[in-house]
């Protein structure tokens, strides 16, 4: 209690640089805990600054830096020391190298906990909670193509199973663990993920192919973003939303107005927005699959017209 005492009249910025010369584990399982102002320090951002720096090099401590308000998956705003204290039970290790990947999702190939030429040490990597929706929207929306499409599908088949679902609630629990990129060409890409996995639980006679689920689920990302951006003031309306639908295929009656309409009226009512603190709305729980099974059926072959409807969208 003498020695605590005497600390206790020492200045924080004192103490920090008293704290620095701890391990990383000193500070987190045992100074921390001795009492309120310990803990306080114990989670000071410059403090963490100093113990990175020590632990992986210079670079690694300026990444730090770059990263202390880094969301965590509950949306508040942390400094590394709180982030660290919070995430205990992960390894050192794991914990700068899922810092690193949050910050930039091309990293993943200087991992030394992930085996790129293992499809199952990758997606191993990418379920671990801590990953933020962003830096996973990123990695499969912006990493070399070939070899993520191979990671996606076995991420998806892991982690989403779209049997009987409604196609909007399917995007949603996308939404959820995925956040949908802001560029055309990354978008494109995590929507063809998600298309041949929705088509995969959904297969004849609900879909003709994965490019009618492809169609389909652009149309409803180009809605959602006319309806969520503040940029758009000229709202797209249900007939030229259906105008649109209808014309992407070689033939004019690939969609059911029906179903456009029902779409885009679940839509302009719950825009696909990810909501932390809200649980999850169904847009049709109990009926969802008649509407699925009520989906008409789409020609096989007009993807490149659909991308070229895309990117003129976006």
């Amino acid at each position: 209690k003498k020695m605590q005492g005497i600390f206790d009249t020492l200045p924080e910025e004192s103490l920090i640089k008293i704290f620095s010369y701890f391990t990383i584990k000193n500070v987190v399982n045992t100074l921390q805990h001795v009492c309120v102002r310990w803990k306080d320090i114990g989670r000071d951002n410059h403090l963490w600054s100093i113990l990175f720096e020590r632990r992986w090099g210079k670079q690694q401590a300026e990444l730090m830096r770059q990263v202390q308000q880094h969301q965590h998956q509950h949306h508040k705003i942390l400094g590394i020391g709180e982030w660290v204290n919070i995430h205990k039970d992960m390894t050192l290790l794991q914990l700068n190298e899922v810092l690193l990947f949050n910050a930039n999702p091309n990293s993943i190939g200087d991992l030394s906990t992930v085996k790129l030429n293992e499809v199952d040490s990758v997606v191993d990597f990418l379920e671990n909670t801590n990953i933020s929706r962003q830096s996973l929207g990123g990695y499969f929306g912006v990493c070399e193509k070939n070899t993520t499409a191979k990671v996606a599908e076995v991420y998806f088949e892991r982690n989403f199973d779209f049997t009987n679902i409604y196609i909007l609630d399917a995007l949603l629990m996308t939404h959820e663990k995925i956040a949908f990129p802001s560029t055309g060409q990354a978008v494109d890409r995590l929507i063809e993920f998600f298309s041949h996995r929705y088509y995969v639980c959904n297969p004849l006679p609900i879909f003709t192919s994965e490019d009618s689920v492809y169609a389909l689920t652009s149309g409803v990302i180009v809605l959602n973003t006319d309806i969520t951006s503040k940029q758009i003031k000229t709202k797209m309306t249900k007939a030229q939303f259906a105008t649109n639908m209808m014309n992407l295929p070689p033939d004019s009656d690939n969609f059911t107005q029906e179903l456009l309409d029902q779409i885009y009226d679940d839509l302009k009512t719950h825009p696909l927005m990810y909501d932390p603190h809200h649980p999850r709305y169904l847009y049709r729980s109990n009926s969802s699959s008649n509407i699925i099974n009520n989906n008409p059926t789409v020609g096989d072959t007009w993807s490149s017209k659909v991308v070229g409807f895309v990117k003129k969208l976006f």
